[in-house]
């Protein structure tokens, strides 16, 4: 996978990441009925995760080490 490769995966994940966790946080709950109040914290931490994942993958591809953005 090239460089440019990479870099379309961290667009693709950038962009899709707000959908991923939209979703995430309108599933049905689960046996435990997580309140609306948790399934949102999970999706602010599934985004986060998300960004600090394509900020990484952009790291690695920097020469400098710094963002590409």
């Amino acid at each position: 996978m090239s460089p440019a490769d990479i870099l379309q995966v961290v667009a693709m994940l950038r962009r899709d990441s707000a959908a991923f966790t939209d979703r995430l946080a309108n599933c049905p709950p689960g046996p435990r009925q997580a309140s609306l109040k948790e399934r949102r914290a999970e999706r602010a931490i599934w985004a986060s995760r998300l960004e600090f994942f394509a900020d990484d993958l952009e790291r690695a591809l920097a020469p400098t080490g710094r963002p590409m953005k």
